[in-house]
Parts: C-alpha cells; structure tokens; sequence
C-alpha cells in the first residue's frame, strides 16, 4: 500500500499545481450554500489527523473496548510516530506550500533545496509542504486502528483519506505531499504492527498488560 501511494505521488506532482488552484477557487466560493457546506465537512475531517484531536480519538477507543485499553501505546506510537517521521522529512526537504508559492510556475520551482533548517530563510512554515505530516498522522492512526478493529478498516482509511483532501483543500500542501505523507504514516503503522518489528516489541507489552479475564477470553 506504501508503494502504491508513493507512486501515486510522483503521478500526482503532474496535477499539483492545477489542483491546488482549483482549492483556491472553492475556497473562494465558500458562501455558496452547497460548496460551503462541503467545505465545512472537509475542514472538520482534520481532526483524523490533527494531534490533540487523534488523541481524543485514542482516547476514546480506550473507553469502548476495555479489553483493547492495552492497545493504547501502540496506537499512539502508529499515529504519532507517522506524524514525527513526515516532520523529520521537513527538515531534509524544503518545500512551499501552495499559499506562498507562484502557482503559474513548474512544480520543480515549488521545492526549495535540501536541508532547509539550516537555512534561516526557508526555515519557517511556508517552506514545509513536503510531506503532510497531518496526513501522515492520519493514515497510520487508520492503520493501527485497522489492526485493533478489522470492521471499521475501510471507515479509517476513508476518515485519513478526508484529513488528506483537508489539507490540500486548505492550501496547506499539495496533492504529492499528501500521498507521500499517506506512505509515511502506512509504514509507521505497519511497522507497530508487524510481528518481525515494533510490532513484537508491542504484543509482548500488551501481553504484560492482559489481565487474568483477558487471557480467559
């Protein structure tokens, strides 16, 4: 799936700059009573993939499956840690996001060098497009949550899919950010759940965890 999304990306680098100012336009057009109200269920799907929310989000997986409260560091680290890889990529690659970069220009030109941190012109907000680091929270959140609870697999991925419409509906990043930040966030979800990974590091914990009724059952 990782794979498939990083070949998606370099796909969509060829409709970024289009896309991003077809969003400008509808954000445009946010009275529009249709439009708007569109808009305003796209926005709220940030919560998928914002921080503070997801953990809300854990938080309240914890609280309808008792059994599943030990699952809670695993969660956390798939969602977090996808979040925390996107933001270290940042550091290495710098990018403008589509509100501060020329949209009449080539897609090449939005990327502005490597190692951006060590420059302190390209070492604000504007320059972190690449990758989404809320997509990336979002989809390994979808991940792990996935692994925990198979019924609702295809409704995480679909919430993760939305927080990543968010983002470039917001001008924040571009499509290719998204889909790489979407790889990103499957890989450090997969990793707290493969068995040869972290994955075994967790089930051992969780296993630690399991009171005497969890092994009953």
């Amino acid at each position: 799936m990782a794979l498939l999304l990083l070949v998606l990306a370099a796909t969509a680098s060829l409709v970024d700059l289009p896309v991003s100012k077809a969003a400008a336009r509808t954000r445009a057009a946010r009275n529009h009573p249709v439009v708007g109200r569109l808009t305003k269920i796209i926005d709220l799907c940030e919560v998928f993939g914002y921080g503070g929310t997801v953990l809300l989000v854990i938080v309240l997986a914890g609280s309808l499956d008792p059994a599943g409260l030990r699952s809670t560091p695993r969660l956390l680290a798939g969602a977090y840690g996808g979040g925390l890889a996107a933001d270290a990529v940042k550091l290495l690659v710098g990018r403008l996001r589509p509100k501060a970069a020329d949209l009449g220009s080539s897609v090449l030109e939005t990327f502005q060098g490597w190692l951006p941190i060590l420059d302190e012109s390209t070492r604000q907000h504007q320059f972190q497009s690449f990758p989404s680091a809320h997509t990336a929270t979002a989809f390994g959140l979808a991940t792990v949550l996935a692994w925990r609870y198979p019924r609702g697999a295809a409704m995480f991925f679909v919430l993760a899919a939305l927080a990543g419409l968010q983002r470039v509906q917001a001008r924040d990043h571009f499509v290719s950010d998204v889909f790489v930040g979407a790889a990103i966030g499957v890989l450090c979800g997969a990793a707290c759940i493969g068995p040869h990974l972290a994955g075994r590091w967790f089930t051992r914990l969780e296993s630690v965890a399991c009171t005497p009724r969890d092994r009953v059952h």
